[in-house]
């Protein structure tokens, strides 16, 4: 880990990809879709890192807290028939560091990322 990330980075990754394991084990999540919800879950933990209390409790069982509550969620939307909000719907916005650090650690190719459609490495035109 290096200084210019928060310290909280490697374990919203780690949860992430745990719980996206655990959906592609059910019978409603097929094993092509890990690295999309594993990217669901990542974004469901930076947007939860502002209601984040270090006094209440430890980030990792704040983390697991909501990735499993999310993960139940999800669970019922597909088994309602729902699947997956494309990411490009979602109006988020995050620091770039942060998003650059979370594509450096994803198994995405550099050459494949559309910075145009990502807000924070979009370049002011």
């Amino acid at each position: 880990m290096t200084n210019d990330q928060p310290d909280w980075l490697d374990e919203a990754i780690r949860k992430a990809n745990y719980f996206a394991s655990q959906l592609t084990q059910t019978e409603h999540f097929e094993a092509y879709e890990h690295e999309d919800l594993s990217q669901d879950f990542a974004v469901k933990c930076l947007t939860a890192m502002s209601r984040y209390d270090p006094e209440k409790q430890a980030v990792s069982t704040f983390l697991g807290k909501v990735l499993r509550n999310h993960m139940m969620n999800m669970l019922k939307q597909r088994q309602k028939g729902f699947t997956l909000e494309s990411l490009d719907d979602l109006d988020l916005h995050f620091e770039a560091e942060i998003v650059q650090s979370i594509l450096a650690r994803s198994e995405i190719p550099s050459e494949v990322v559309d910075e145009t459609r990502i807000p924070a490495l979009a370049k002011p035109t």
